[in-house]
């Protein structure tokens, strides 16, 4: 539980979000995934959950990627890895 008092700035998420413009509407989990590694029903691929902000230019680097993959490489480039 969140101690009270501590101001607005005392969760470290907070000095890593930052507001920016993203243009493309991308799946999480990949319309076609990598070799050896199922592809999530159509169901659950285009629901609301599945879908992410993100820049074309990183999305392309990491299109086919699982989530969990997707996940390591920005923990990494933000330097939380």
């Amino acid at each position: 539980m969140k101690e009270r008092g501590k101001g607005k700035n005392s969760d470290q998420v907070i000095n890593f979000f930052e507001f920016t413009f993203r243009s493309s509407v991308e799946h999480f989990s990949p319309q076609h995934p990598m070799d050896g590694y199922k592809t999530v029903e159509n169901v659950a691929l285009h629901a609301f959950g599945n879908l992410c902000l993100i820049s074309h230019s990183k999305n392309s680097r990491l299109s086919n990627f699982q989530p969990q993959q997707k996940l390591e490489h920005f923990e990494v480039s933000l330097g939380n890895g």
